[in-house]
């Protein structure tokens, strides 16, 4: 039965078969008819249904009012609220706590900390690039975007320079992401915070070398040390930070610059606007499709009233083409006057990682659009959409190009 969009005005299902080819269909008839809207069917960790929020200025709304709409995991297991990601700080805490743990993490983070990673992020580059550039053709993501992530993660914020290991990692982090509430899941979950178990003692026993991974383990919140759980879920954030969702950007950014050629003369003339491209496709295609909270207390919101408890999922992708805020919301433009996308989240829990983010993306293109030329789809294939509408991005993403000289 082919997809009916009014069916979404009440039961929003994300693995809806359709889905992910009519997501924007989906999104735009949801903002303009109900923008504020109750599903019953299940979101993660959620007891009675959850409402969908597609509106710009509710999106932001929900971010920056932490009291009102919660990650914290104790407080939403007051309401029977499960948190599926588990114990992961800073994101599943609210301040003061949670502003204890981004002190952790943002001095290693910041765009002055992460600028001398420029060399081994170009160094890291250049190795996946040289081992499919003779060849004329590559799965971008198989060979590029989801290896760039990890080596950059594990070599640079862990110190972990280990192919078998990094291979390891991304098949639990894959798992995790694209196969919710199954036993994989959990076996997958199980296997890596296994392997971070060991990554943190063994850590504990060799010197200090006051990396973020040391600032975790020796780190204290509230005038007390972290607890193991508390470790572990930290670092286990920064590994999801660091391999899911930058896969997803760097192959939308490429589909984006496939689709527009005209794009990859002008960023080869000018690499400097680089930058601005990566903020449209977070933008266009935000890797986080859907984010979702714990009311706190009985609101109003869109003028629908929401009960304490009540799951709220904001619709990233939908915000982020509200025509009330982007003019022609679905074009690409890399020329935008302003460009407030919601990608990066708002409020306390921005992403803590993203002046990272915009290194790598940048140096990753810097150097894919010096050395490949006439980027194309390979004739007779074409790109697949990972298997997912939460976490949305590219699965494959089939290339022909021309090696430059």
């Amino acid at each position: 039965m082919s997809l009916d969009v009014r069916e979404f005005e009440e039961h929003f299902d994300r693995s809806h078969p359709e889905l992910i080819d009519r997501m924007w269909e989906v999104a735009d008839h949801l903002r303009q008819h109900c923008p504020v809207t109750h599903s019953d069917e299940r979101w993660v960790g959620s007891v009675d249904g959850f409402w969908m929020v597609t509106d710009y200025e509710d999106v932001v709304s929900v971010f920056q009012d932490w009291r009102t709409y919660t990650t914290d995991r104790e407080r939403m297991a007051e309401f029977g609220v499960e948190q599926i990601l588990g114990n992961m700080p800073p994101m599943t805490t609210e301040p003061p706590i949670q502003r204890d743990f981004r002190q952790l993490l943002n001095p290693f983070l910041t765009p002055a900390a992460v600028a001398p990673f420029e060399p081994s992020i170009r160094f890291i580059v250049g190795e996946l690039i040289d081992e499919f550039i003779g060849q004329g053709q590559c799965d971008l993501v198989r060979q590029f975007a989801r290896a760039l992530p990890g080596r950059i993660t594990l070599r640079l914020l862990l110190d972990i320079d280990d192919e078998d290991e990094l291979e390891r990692v991304l098949r639990w982090t894959d798992t995790h992401t694209y196969e919710l509430d199954s036993p994989a899941m959990s076996d997958a979950t199980a296997s890596l915070e296994r392997w971070l178990n060991d990554f943190i003692a063994t850590r504990r026993t060799q010197p200090r070398r006051d990396d973020i991974a040391d600032a975790i383990i020796h780190g204290s919140v509230l005038g007390r040390s972290l607890t193991d759980e508390e470790t572990i879920g930290a670092i286990k954030n920064v590994v999801f930070g660091g391999f899911i969702t930058q896969t997803h950007l760097i192959a939308g950014a490429m589909l984006a610059l496939v689709e527009h050629p005209e794009l990859q003369d002008r960023l080869r003339r000018d690499p400097e606007h680089i930058p601005l491209l990566f903020d449209e496709v977070l933008r266009l295609d935000p890797p986080v499709m859907f984010e979702s909270r714990t009311c706190t207390r009985n609101v109003e919101l869109g003028g629908q009233p929401i009960k304490a408890g009540q799951q709220v999922v904001v619709h990233l992708g939908a915000a982020n083409r509200d025509p009330s805020e982007f003019d022609r919301p679905a074009e690409v433009d890399i020329d935008r006057a302003r460009n407030r996308h919601l990608s990066f989240g708002a409020g306390p829990h921005r992403c803590v990682g993203s002046n990272l983010a915009r290194l790598n993306m940048r140096i990753a293109f810097e150097e894919l659009l010096s050395r490949l030329h006439d980027i194309r789809i390979t004739d007779g294939d074409a790109p697949r959409r990972a298997p997912s509408t939460v976490v949305w991005g590219m699965s494959y993403l089939p290339l022909t190009f021309t090696p430059a000289p």
